[in-house]
């Protein structure tokens, strides 16, 4: 594992007033890390001071420069002067093959005010959430079929459940390495409603939802 590294000019020790033109928006920011933790990232964040923040948007990137909201983060409003911590810890699935992680803060005061912070990298290691599934199309009016990334050649179980937490699907097909799908002709014959879609490979499950209409 190697430790979060500041990109675009921003020390994780530095003190940061952020501001827009020479506005500066209400927010001191003091820290920002990244470290992975096992299975998933592990940000923290603190700020001395906050005047009517809303909350913060994460986001990641794989390539450092394409980023996208992966979670959001209620601010503490105003604190006059306080320091306050935060932790988020990233449950989005890593594709395999992805060795690193880009990340970054979106502060959005309650005016709609928004602005980035500077840049973390971490490197992953350890086991990740391979499976990387999808469902398509989502919602779907008929069939419809789970995409996903396989790091391995060990069965894939794949289990349907409705809102009720009944399993109206079990199916254990065979892997390769690399891009799979499942077709799911069933879900033309299902009731309207959500339903939860679990896929299993070893030590990897991941569960998505799907909605039928």
């Amino acid at each position: 594992m190697t430790g979060p590294t500041a990109v675009g000019g921003c020390p994780s020790s530095a003190e940061v007033v952020i501001r827009v033109g020479n506005t500066p928006l209400p927010v001191g920011l003091t820290s920002f890390t990244a470290a992975w933790k096992g299975r998933a990232a592990e940000l923290r964040w603190a700020t001395a001071f906050e005047t009517d923040n809303s909350h913060f948007v994460v986001e990641r990137s794989l390539d450092g420069s394409t980023f996208r909201a992966v979670g959001r983060v209620a601010g503490a409003g105003t604190t006059n002067g306080a320091t306050t911590n935060y932790r988020f810890d990233d449950p989005t699935p890593v594709p395999a093959g992805a060795s690193l992680l880009y990340y970054r803060l979106r502060q959005v005061d309650f005016s709609g005010a928004d602005v980035l912070s500077g840049v973390r990298a971490l490197t992953v290691s350890g086991p990740t959430a391979a499976l990387a599934a999808v469902v398509v199309p989502n919602p779907t009016t008929g069939s419809a079929t789970i995409r996903f990334v396989s790091a391995t050649t060990a069965p894939v179980r794949l289990e349907v459940f409705n809102v009720l937490g009944r399993r109206v699907l079990l199916k254990v097909v065979a892997a390769k390495d690399g891009q799979m799908e499942i077709p799911l002709p069933e879900a033309a014959s299902w009731k309207a409603g959500v339903y939860h879609v679990a896929l299993s490979q070893n030590q990897q499950r991941q569960v998505v939802r799907l909605v039928r209409r």
